[in-house]
């Protein structure tokens, strides 16, 4: 029973690229933050706006599972 729950993740991320999104998302920040030069607390404010939209986007993946499996 339990592999038939994990099913609709598995479909969800290959059917809608959600992964692919998120890592759009995360990879431009991911490399600023990376170089020797960047001062974390400056990119503080970019770092909370990553985390909204990320928020809102696996709000948004929760919301299609459940009308589509629920």
């Amino acid at each position: 029973m339990d592999r038939i729950v994990e099913v609709p993740s598995i479909v969800s991320l290959l059917e809608d690229n959600t992964l692919s999104n998120k890592l759009d998302l995360t990879s431009p920040l991911a490399v600023k933050v990376q170089r020797k030069e960047t001062n974390l607390l400056t990119e503080k404010i970019e770092i909370a706006s990553l985390k909204t939209d990320l928020s809102r986007v696996q709000d948004d993946i929760d919301a299609r599972n459940h009308h589509h499996y629920f």
